[in-house]
């Protein structure tokens, strides 16, 4: 309820207005009455009230007195002035004190209750977005309406931690930037370094988001803003809140600007990975000491980290299987330490500049980039990954080079094709694990064949017989 002091030296007046005028049923409740000016003032200097029914003319200090001595150090109270005779000089003081209204005695009660009325509904219309107010729209209070009275739009400005003026200052140049709004509140929550701006959607605020950026930008501070779509319930408030704060979390990882992101599916991500083949070119790169390659790949796999608007969460999980399935091959001692020097990274940036430097040790201690030396890599490549997924078209993304002309290097080289050196090496292990008694699908699986029916026709071409057949011509020959 908001307090109410009644001001006249008439103890008559003062009854008849507590006991006559159903004051709750208007949210407010009367805190006391007080005979003269001097009285008031104390009274509401202890106690401060929303609103004072004061008459004007009064032992000692005058009833406009008053309210001008109040008005001076309290801009928010209001009044009702009460008048024995019609003054022109009392109205127009009256009305440059801005009172909400001027009753002439006696007090007519449905003249003074249609301005509680119309006073109750526009205080209630302010307090929505006053600082109190908004606060607990953000702690999600229960006790406040569920209703606001016109679509509101919540704007979250975040300050880095880096930012060398005071957070203080930004808020008072975000305070000018939004002063020609009529309806809006800027809150600062100095401990999360975020300004939060509740206004009433009156049009677009790209104007002001433009200024503050522009201002941001002269005075070398980074700034995140995140922005709501229209809210409607002030239940609406709290859980778009939190959206903001989640995507300026993100962002500030990913790198700072305009927060109105979308993240894609996640699942989208691993088909780009899988699609582009990007561990396995990754890896061959760093064998081949392809540095060019290496560097392009990692900031392509950063580059669609960030144009997805992924988690930082999911950005370190892609970065550590990146990591372990990657570089983890060439030194696995050291991929927990590496691991956990990548999580230490705040930013999406800080992380891809992690894989890149890893990656550059590891590739120092290979030799030179010749074609020759490039194809012994890849026969090298060939012989301990035989039972894997080998495609010549990796081998072309990883080392950046036309997988038709790789191919012709490697035959003039090697002297035969690359596909046919890949099945000529695992025909060679085929033999073994055949004359060893192993079974024919199993072996085809484990020389890198996922068809039964494949393997046969492959192992038939290469030794004029079937697999069985070698295996029980391995067997009669005591092998």
């Amino acid at each position: 309820m908001r307090g109410v002091l009644i001001v006249d030296d008439e103890p008559a007046i003062q009854t008849g207005l507590r006991s006559l005028i159903q004051w709750e049923s208007y949210g407010f409740q009367v805190k006391g009455t007080a005979q003269n000016a001097e009285e008031a003032y104390q009274f509401h200097e202890k106690s401060p009230v929303s609103l004072m029914i004061v008459d004007m003319k009064m032992p000692g200090m005058s009833g406009i007195e008053l309210i001008e001595t109040i008005r001076e150090t309290d801009k928010h109270v209001r009044f009702i002035i009460l008048s024995g005779h019609a003054e022109f000089d009392f109205a127009r003081r009256a009305l440059q004190s801005q009172v909400e209204g001027y009753l002439l005695k006696p007090v007519d009660e449905d003249e003074l209750e249609t301005h509680l009325a119309r006073l109750s509904q526009g205080m209630a219309k302010e307090a929505e977005l006053s600082p109190t107010f908004v606060k607990a729209l953000l702690l999600n209070s229960e006790s406040l309406p569920t209703v606001l009275s016109i679509d509101h739009q919540l704007l979250v400005i975040h300050m880095e931690k880096n930012t060398v003026e005071p957070f203080q200052e930004t808020f008072k140049i975000v305070e000018t930037l939004f002063r020609e709004r009529s309806a809006y509140t800027c809150v600062p929550l100095k401990k999360d370094r975020l300004i939060v701006i509740l206004g009433k959607r009156q049009a677009p605020w790209n104007q002001e988001i433009r200024g503050l950026r522009s201002k941001a930008a002269e005075r070398q501070r980074v700034l995140t803003i995140a922005r709501s779509e229209p809210l409607y319930r002030s239940d609406e408030v709290p859980v778009a809140f939190e959206s903001l704060k989640e995507q300026i979390a993100k962002r500030v990882f990913l790198g700072a600007g305009l927060a109105e992101v979308v993240s894609l599916d996640e699942s989208r991500f691993d088909v780009w990975l899988q699609e582009k083949n990007i561990i396995e070119a990754l890896y061959y790169a760093i064998d081949i000491r392809k540095t060019s390659t290496v560097s392009a790949l990692i900031q392509s796999f950063g580059d669609q980290l960030r144009l997805g608007h992924y988690s930082e969460v999911f950005c370190k999980q892609k970065s550590a299987i990146l990591l372990s399935e990657v570089l983890g091959r060439f030194s696995p001692g050291q991929i927990a330490g590496q691991i956990a020097e990548l999580y230490t990274k705040n930013t999406l940036q800080e992380v891809i500049d992690c894989l890149q430097q890893t990656a550059q040790n590891t590739m120092s201690m290979y030799g030179s980039e010749g074609a020759e030396w490039v194809v012994k890599q890849m026969v090298d490549w060939i012989h301990e990954n035989y039972h894997t997924s080998i495609r010549l078209e990796t081998f072309g993304l990883a080392l950046n080079y036309n997988s038709a002309y790789l191919g012709k290097v490697f035959r003039k080289s090697t002297g035969i094709s690359f596909r046919s050196y890949v099945d000529q090496v695992r025909m060679s292990h085929a033999k073994t694990l055949l004359g060893e008694g192993k079974k024919v699908y199993d072996v085809a699986n484990i020389v890198g064949y996922s068809s039964v029916d494949y393997f046969h026709l492959k192992f038939k071409k290469h030794m004029n017989m079937s697999p069985t057949e070698y295996k029980k011509h391995t067997e009669d020959q005591g092998f």
